[in-house]
């Protein structure tokens, strides 16, 4: 049976919830062995793989909350992880927050919308603007580039919040 809740069909709600879950689910295989950082990096990258599998996705990872109990159980995890490495629980949610959603951003970039037309590199003239045009002859910015821009971005994320995390005083 579906109910009807304020105008919305609550069956399809529960579907939309079970589709993000289970590509967080494929993404947060992860053994938890008291390395965080690794823990990150490997929950970004199979979160980032898991995202540009299923592009028609991306919309509702941006877009819907962790409800489910067991994206809150990946969640709860996650949180647990980095709470015993050190990091206080406000600055333990808000490293997951950013590492999930700058995913999402990355990946929202790196696809194309259904039905565009894929855009060319843009020309530079090198005159007016010398270091983009070192940069695309280089291949940075291109798509050929995601990937080292993603684990490079993904590394400073890791890297600011452990410098602010809270140490230990002898």
């Amino acid at each position: 049976m579906i109910d009807h809740v304020g105008g919305h069909v609550v069956g399809q709600v529960l579907i939309l919830d079970g589709l993000v879950e289970r590509v967080l689910a494929r993404a947060f295989t992860l053994q938890i062995d008291g390395d965080w950082r690794r823990l990150l990096r490997e929950f970004a990258g199979g979160y980032r793989r898991e995202l540009l599998r299923h592009p028609g996705l991306l919309p509702l990872a941006a877009t819907r909350p962790v409800t489910t109990p067991d994206a809150l159980r990946m969640l709860e995890t996650g949180a647990a992880a980095l709470r015993s490495a050190g990091f206080e629980l406000r600055t333990a949610m808000h490293l997951l927050n950013a590492i999930a959603m700058f995913t999402v951003g990355h990946c929202l970039a790196e696809t194309d919308p259904p039905g565009a037309t894929p855009q060319p590199q843009p020309q530079v003239d090198p005159a007016l603007f010398p270091n983009l045009a070192e940069a695309l002859h280089a291949g940075l910015g291109t798509p050929q580039d995601h990937q080292e821009r993603f684990d490079v971005t993904i590394d400073a994320l890791i890297n600011g919040f452990d410098a602010a995390r809270p140490r230990s005083r002898p």
